[in-house]
């Protein structure tokens, strides 16, 4: 019975375990892209379609080589 009870707990333990470096691994290897959409009279036609791009929280991660790769495939996403 202790046995059963102890392997029990083992088993829910290792399974937080992996759960927990799958998740850590996801969140680190993930790219989250955020549109909004400004509408103000005070900006100029001229911002019409303008986007701007703001890449942070790398955490010295690199995507590609010098994330120029990544930074080009989300812009065009974006």
């Amino acid at each position: 019975m202790v046995k059963k009870f102890l392997g029990k707990k083992y088993i829910i333990f290792i399974s937080i375990i992996i759960f927990l470096v799958c998740f850590s691994y996801f969140e680190n290897n993930n790219i989250v892209i955020s549109k909004y959409n400004v509408k103000s009279s005070k900006l100029p036609k001229a911002f019409n379609n303008f986007k701007i791009v703001q890449i942070s929280d790398l955490h010295n991660k690199i995507f590609y080589k010098d994330n120029n790769i990544l930074v080009k495939k989300k812009i065009t996403k974006a």
